[in-house]
């Protein structure tokens, strides 16, 4: 009967303050933090709220236990200043005064109960627990400390590597989806919560995708790299197969979302290209053999990321008779991907008379005909091989619109007469030892 009516009888003053805790108790937790890869801001320390008007003297000792407890106690002072200053001084003791706030925090543990003594030594106890959690964060994150306060960093560093790009992208996973690396590495019920990642990534793919900005790409990456994570660690945890397995729909979103253009520009901007790529490889590399368009799509992220231990996928593309779409694909990855053997993989193609379609260049062209360009497969295959060898394409009569920055097009690059196409293969078979970038003959 006392707490209630010391609580309805508060000072006006003091009933604005006690409502302010109750909001101020509603906090985030440390998981919800704002994203790493903002830019660098101003850090806010405790010392700079607006509590600092109080001063701590070389008297006060910070690790004494019997002054900490005279703190807690002066948290219910009838005083709103004594009650500001000693909330500013146990925030500023921080950890060491962090065992006696939460003993504080319930009431049946105080021999005069007093509710707003509990309320603001929660507070603290979050306010405190936060600011730990940030400093071992950013510990973390300057390669100070071995290990963050977060699960899985050990299995991540195995897949990826250990640099302050792999660790911001590994903070990033738990502040966009650290419940789910949470549930799925400590959860051992029978169903387990990875199983749901398609509908999770879905979600958030909805939501966050199609707004072309770095923030929602940042929730993006996060969710993909935590799903790639925890499919690719997926031995040893229950449900290890049903862990393993994406659906084609989720399939499709993964490899969807990791090519969009604004994603590509995050990972750049944010140097953890090479992180995202060794968990796309370990991931694509777990997974059992499917049907044609798993293959498809794992050529299309082989290209993308320059996974060279998938070039023998696009060998075995190109030598079957897939639909020419595929073989085009396995082309252009080929390419990217420029192993040792690629320019004897694309020889046995340069006979391949299919047509793939003709291309209209802006002007008519003496060297390329009448303003047409036809493109053969055989005109593909010889291409790359001359772009592998170092040379340019120009040079063997190929028309400049028709490569575009450079690159070689399935819907461009070919010739624009016959006599054009015969004479760049005659040029070709005499070249022997050429010097090239990429080490091929």
């Amino acid at each position: 009967m006392k707490v209630g009516l010391r609580f309805i009888f508060l000072s006006p003053f003091r009933s604005i303050f006690f409502c302010g805790i109750i909001l101020g108790s509603c906090q985030l937790s440390p998981a919800a933090i704002g994203p790493v890869f903002q830019e660098p801001g101003v850090e806010v320390t405790a010392a700079q709220n607006t509590e600092s008007n109080f001063e701590l003297t070389e008297s006060f000792l910070p690790n004494d236990s019997e002054t900490v407890q005279g703190l807690i106690a002066q948290l219910g002072a009838p005083e709103f200043s004594k009650r500001e200053e000693a909330d500013f001084k146990l925030k500023t003791i921080g950890g060491p005064a962090l065992a006696q706030l939460k003993k504080a925090t319930r009431l049946s543990n105080h021999t005069k109960p007093d509710l707003e003594i509990q309320l603001r030594a929660k507070r603290l106890v979050q306010l405190i627990g936060r600011q730990q959690y940030s400093q071992k964060i950013d510990s973390f994150l300057a390669l100070d400390a071995s290990d963050p306060p977060l699960v899985g960093w050990q299995a991540f560093r195995k897949i990826t590597d250990d640099t302050v790009a792999a660790r911001r992208l590994f903070v990033t996973m738990h502040e966009v989806q650290g419940d789910l690396i949470e549930k799925t590495l400590t959860d051992r019920s029978k169903s387990n919560p990875i199983n749901q990642s398609g509908q999770r990534l879905s979600s958030v793919i909805r939501k966050d995708l199609y707004v072309s900005n770095l923030n929602n790409a940042n929730k993006v990456v996060g969710t993909i790299a935590a799903i790639l994570f925890l499919k690719s660690i997926h031995k040893g945890l229950k449900n290890e197969q049903d862990v393993a397995k994406a659906d084609e729909s989720e399939f499709k979103r993964i490899q969807q979302a990791l090519i969009k253009p604004v994603t590509l520009t995050f990972i750049e901007k944010t140097g953890t290209r090479h992180s995202i790529r060794r968990l796309v490889s370990k991931w694509l590399k777990d997974r059992p053999e499917g049907q044609l368009w798993e293959t498809l799509f794992q050529l299309e992220l082989a290209k993308e990321f320059q996974l060279k231990e998938f070039a023998p996928t696009a060998f075995e593309v190109l030598n079957k008779k897939y639909p020419t779409h595929a073989r085009v694909l396995a082309i252009e990855t080929t390419l990217r991907l420029a192993v040792p053997d690629s320019i004897a993989q694309l020889r046995p193609f340069y006979d391949d008379q299919t047509v793939l379609g003709i291309y209209t260049t802006g002007s008519a062209n003496p060297l390329s005909g009448p303003g047409k360009v036809e493109i053969r497969f055989c005109d593909l295959a010889l291409a790359s091989s001359i772009v592998l060898a170092g040379l340019d394409p120009i040079d063997y009569g190929f028309d400049r619109e028709s490569l575009p920055n450079d690159s070689i097009s399935p819907t461009r690059t070919g010739f624009g007469s016959e006599e054009l196409r015969r004479s760049a293969f005659e040029k070709w078979s005499k070249q022997k030892n050429t010097p090239n970038r990429t080490g091929l003959k």
